[in-house]
């Protein structure tokens, strides 16, 4: 069976599967980026907020362009394989799609390229210097 996502819960009784590792706030694989937290400055969206998918393609480029290589390599390393779990409902943008994307894919690819659809990843995201949809 092939690393999923799986939605934190609060329900009484309710336990994170054994393997799994949690990859929303504070955690280090948390998304900087929260939806309603942040306003774009400029471009076409300029004074709008940010919603949860913004804040998913948000922490991709991140990835791709700030952290670059060495936290991709890294997330290779630390969560390949692995369910990830967050507090995000299973039917909406996620940045947890993405950390198992580069986590899972094989063939060199960073942050960016086209990946299975999931609710973050629906826009596939051509493979560039940046990652932009």
């Amino acid at each position: 069976m092939s690393p999923q996502r799986i939605q934190r819960k609060r329900t009484a009784g309710w336990k994170m599967p054994e393997g799994a590792v949690y990859v929303g706030r504070p955690s280090k694989w948390g998304n900087p980026f929260r939806a309603g937290a942040f306003t774009f400055l400029t471009g076409p969206k300029a004074g709008k907020t940010m919603d949860a998918a913004d804040a998913v393609k948000a922490f991709r480029n991140r990835i791709n362009l700030v952290e670059g290589e060495e936290v991709i390599a890294r997330i290779r390393k630390e969560l390949a394989g692995k369910d990830l779990v967050c507090w995000c409902p299973l039917d909406a943008p996620c940045h947890a799609d993405v950390l198992l994307e580069i986590a899972n894919r094989d063939d060199g690819v960073g942050a960016c390229g086209v990946a299975a659809p999931t609710p973050s990843t629906h826009h596939p995201i051509p493979t560039k210097a940046r990652c932009e949809s």
